[in-house]
């Protein structure tokens, strides 16, 4: 069956299907059906996930094999097929149909792909997914849908945005959807009023200092030296709050060690990533799961702890310059 995106949560209220198709151009809701399924799914019973990126060179030999090979850590598992391309190849095409045509009752195949045209929708392979599971056509965001979809969003945000501030925010991110998320959560993070107007969005998005701060806290983490320096001199010479950046800095590390201790005690990142409040989509999952793996968990510990003494710099509680120490922090983490 097919099934708009806002059909989905009524219909995972209900025992999972067992192919699932999510294909369109819109990243963020592509992946944000897909972290619905996941956690639907593992409500259900099925705890093991395994991901298998699909491109020209892919073995689907390999993949029919796995699905006839029980699970060493559950009984039910989740196989995500990633289509680079999309069009899965001809012994991608087979492989789908005659897998749809006589599913494994204890797998949930959850596929994902860019927008398909009409003339792959009219294909044995897709009809044969179609037949036996569900498909979820993404379709894009218009602009005479935006300011609807970012009112709806803000809102879900807990924030209670004025029809200027709707308007301002949907012209600011021109119809990226992703960028449009990401500003909403500046905004949910950096707002003392629910209540968000115009002025508001003004300083908060368009505000350049303010802005940038999150801009910093992402070129040191990634490792950009040269970035992160130029934008912390521009900080520092627009007199921003350093007390902002401390805040940044410190959330995005305390996550990054709590996501490293969770893997070391062998317990899957998904459930660390879904038990986050509010959940981290899937777009966020893969910079945080990168730089986990950069950043060795003992420079993260001391780096929290020099931002505390920073923290106390900035209260007059320690003797320093807290710009210059930020600087030697920022130098620090970029070290390979």
């Amino acid at each position: 069956m097919k099934l708009d995106l806002q059909q989905l949560p009524a219909h995972l209220n209900h025992s999972p299907q067992s192919i699932y198709l999510v294909c369109g151009d819109e990243t963020l809701l592509v992946d944000e059906a897909c972290d619905q399924i996941r956690n639907s799914a593992k409500t259900s019973g099925y705890d093991d996930r395994q991901v298998y990126q699909i491109d020209a060179q892919f073995d689907w030999q390999q993949l029919m094999v796995a699905t006839g090979t029980l699970s060493l850590f559950s009984q039910k598992r989740i196989l995500e097929l990633r289509l680079a391309a999309k069009q899965p190849g001809n012994d991608g095409r087979t492989a789908l149909q005659n897998y749809a045509e006589n599913p494994n009752p204890d797998d949930l195949w959850l596929i994902r792909s860019g927008k398909l045209e009409k003339s792959t929708q009219n294909t044995k392979w897709f009809k044969a997914v179609e037949k036996a599971g569900v498909v979820i056509l993404i379709q894009p965001v218009s602009p005479a849908q935006l300011p609807n979809w970012v009112r709806q969003r803000m809102q879900k945000a807990g924030l209670k945005p004025t029809a200027e501030a709707v308007q301002m925010l949907a012209d600011q991110v021109e119809g990226n959807l992703l960028a449009a998320s990401q500003e909403i959560e500046k905004i949910q993070l950096l707002a003392s009023n629910p209540v968000i107007d115009g002025d508001m969005i003004t300083e908060m998005v368009t505000n350049n200092a303010r802005y940038s701060v999150f801009t910093l806290v992402d070129r040191i983490l990634d490792g950009q030296t040269e970035s992160a320096l130029r934008v912390l001199h521009g900080l520092k010479a627009e007199s921003a709050e350093t007390q902002l950046v401390i805040w940044a800095l410190a959330r995005e590390i305390r996550l990054l060690i709590e996501l490293t201790d969770c893997l070391q005690n062998r317990r899957p990142a998904s459930e660390f990533f879904r038990m986050q409040k509010p959940p981290i989509w899937e777009s966020r999952q893969r910079s945080l799961k990168q730089r986990q793996q950069r950043i060795p968990l003992g420079r993260l510990q001391t780096s929290l702890k020099r931002l505390l003494l920073i923290d106390k710099i900035t209260k007059g509680a320690a003797t320093g310059n807290a710009w210059e120490e930020l600087e030697r922090l920022l130098l620090s983490l970029a070290i390979r």
